[in-house]
């Protein structure tokens, strides 16, 4: 009776541990699911905001420019939410996020200063500014890997990519 006992217990243990490491694998894998979709989020919002950037570019009417820069102000907001949340779900410690992330939230403010002088002298044009914005974030857009894995490759490349981003404009 007692070996039966302890047969029982240690099936119960075991059925335990099972369904432990079930809901703990699931877990993580949905917390993984979760940093990929806000990393491919992140790089679609980059490239909104380049296809916002490039309508500027292309626009020959002046009147046109400050209604383009505010849709280009909503991406880059978008782009900080997006990364913002990516920043929030990242497990991978070894991609330093911090700066990135704060140069976009300078970027979002300073731009914000040009749109109100393009508003304020509309015979003026900040379409060089632009330009070079696009092709600051295009240069992110094109370097930056397409699809988070959790390898040191993928942070140093990253991280490498992240520290070549500077904008301009301040």
């Amino acid at each position: 009776m007692s070996k039966k006992k302890n047969y029982t217990i240690i099936i119960v243990v075991l059925i335990i541990l099972v369904l432990l490491s079930i809901i703990l694998l699931n877990g993580y894998n949905k917390a993984k699911s979760e940093a990929n979709a806000y990393y491919t989020s992140f790089i679609s919002s980059l490239q909104s905001l380049n296809q916002s950037l490039a309508l500027i570019e292309d626009s020959k009417e002046l009147d046109e420019t400050p209604v383009l820069m505010v849709d280009v102000i909503a991406y880059i907001n978008l782009v900080n939410d997006r990364l913002d949340l990516f920043v929030q779900k990242n497990t991978n410690n070894s991609l330093e996020l911090a700066e990135l992330d704060n140069e976009f939230h300078i970027l979002k403010h300073e731009y914000i200063g040009m749109v109100r002088n393009q508003v304020s002298k509309p015979n003026e044009s900040n379409v060089q500014t632009n330009i070079e914005l696009r092709k600051q974030v295009r240069l992110l857009m094109d370097e930056l890997p397409d699809e988070l894995n959790n390898t040191r490759d993928f942070a140093q490349e990253f991280n490498r990519v992240a520290k070549k981003f500077r904008p301009f404009i301040y």
